[in-house]
């Protein structure tokens, strides 16, 4: 029990240390990027709008276009609906129904909750500067660090990799940005506007588990580039990339979709994306209660994708295909 909520706190600590500060800007009308949603055979007078966001927060979506039309739609709105992957604590996610079974698979696994295991020792220690002098004690950072490592199923080990290399990036890495993240989430900036506003997740509990196991073998390849991209080793060695520069690519992503309304995903993307979608377009008549409904989604679930594990014509298109109407508001 006392791991367990050990645990919680560690990872609810990192992601709280990973939050980006404010900015807010306007640029003239700025791009579309809400629509509403109705359906022929309500009669409550319901009403459903749906934002394309970015999840990290990015310069078009602080714009003209979220001063005229974005914000004033939220405020009018009884309930904020957003993606939401905390559900089950980090230590609670289960483990796949079918394990990697590849040899490669296998020893990729073992390989990421070693470097798991590494950053969690980092993590530890950096924890226990804030607390009083036993917490310092090397063994017990050791043990700690290890019964974290050992709870940990595949799919937290994914989400602990990319955890741990933000917050140790943030507090003690010499290679850290230079400059923070400029933008903070959408999501974030809406609750603050309308801090009473009722919120509901989108996901259930078990959707962000669910899809990624339904990636199968190809898991092993997430785990890889989760690796890559994650590595703290290699943050001790080069500089990381600047806020600006991040916000960059971010910006230019978001625009790419709402620009094509499509998008082309990466692997991790492709196995996170269309199962949930799917899961969301099938309770979307449970919406309809006359009250209005404010959604902000991941661009990438709203338009057709495409990626190295499957393809799907996205929420809008199987919205239209059950009978709904969409329509973007200007």
């Amino acid at each position: 029990m006392k791991h367990k909520y050990l645990c919680q706190l560690v990872i609810f600590a990192m992601i709280i240390s990973a939050l980006s500060p404010a900015a807010a800007q306007s640029d003239g009308a700025g791009v579309a990027r809400l629509w509403r949603v109705s359906y022929s055979g309500d009669a409550s007078g319901t009403i459903i709008y749906i934002l394309a966001i970015s999840h990290e927060g990015s310069a078009l979506e602080y714009d003209g276009y979220l001063d005229a039309t974005v914000v004033p739609a939220f405020m009018a709105s009884d309930v904020l609906h957003f993606e939401d992957g905390g559900k089950l604590a980090t230590n609670q996610q289960p483990e796949c129904r079918r394990r990697l079974s590849s040899p490669a698979g296998v020893a990729t696994l073992k390989q990421a909750r070693a470097m798991v295991g590494r950053g969690a020792d980092a993590y530890f220690r950096q924890l226990a500067t804030l607390l009083p002098p036993p917490a310092a004690d090397p063994e017990r950072i050791r043990s700690n660090a290890a019964a974290f490592t050992r709870s940990l199923s595949e799919f937290s080990v994914v989400q602990t990799l990319r955890a741990q290399f933000v917050y140790l990036q943030a507090h003690d890495a010499p290679g850290a940005p230079a400059t923070p993240y400029p933008y903070r989430p959408i999501v974030e900036y809406l609750r603050q506007l309308k801090p009473g506003v009722a919120v509901e997740s989108m996901d259930a509990p078990m959707d962000l588990v669910d899809a990624y196991c339904s990636a199968g073998e190809k898991r092993s390849g997430i785990i890889s580039e989760y690796m890559k991209t994650y590595d703290l080793d290699l943050l001790q060695k080069a500089p990381a990339e600047t806020g600006e520069a991040i916000a960059r690519k971010i910006d230019e992503k978001i625009r790419a979709a709402l620009a094509g309304e499509s998008i082309e995903l990466d692997l991790y993307e492709s196995a996170m994306t269309c199962t949930r979608t799917h899961r969301w377009e099938q309770r979307f008549k449970n919406l309809f209660d006359g009250k209005t409904h404010f959604l902000a989604l991941g661009a990438a679930h709203l338009f057709p994708s495409t990626g190295p594990v499957t393809a799907c014509p996205g929420l809008f298109q199987d919205l239209r295909q059950s009978g709904f109407m969409v329509e973007k508001v200007r």
